[in-house]
């Protein structure tokens, strides 16, 4: 089973969205199965930090992801717990 993991930007870029980072993996693994980066306007952070598990996504106190290391595995895998849900 895939599931997403989210690394959000917590500032705008010069166009005024913010850059986020799908990393869509196997739930049972922690392997990543693809990539997206999309930049999108701060309706649509609002919604998917107030419809996903905290431990879904991370947040970066940066207005770009270039910089930003790809989620570890121990991440993904605490993303999918049942048990920190």
């Amino acid at each position: 089973m895939n599931t997403r993991y989210y690394q959000v930007c917590a500032f705008p870029d010069e166009n005024g969205k913010y850059a986020v980072r799908v990393v869509i993996y196997n739930s049972v693994t922690g392997i990543p199965v693809a990539y997206r980066e999309r930049s999108v306007p701060y309706k649509l952070i609002r919604a998917l930090i107030s419809k996903r598990p905290s431990q879904s996504y991370k947040t970066w106190p940066t207005a770009s992801l270039t910089n930003i290391p790809h989620p570890t595995q121990p991440e993904m895998l605490t993303a999918s717990s049942r048990l920190i849900a």
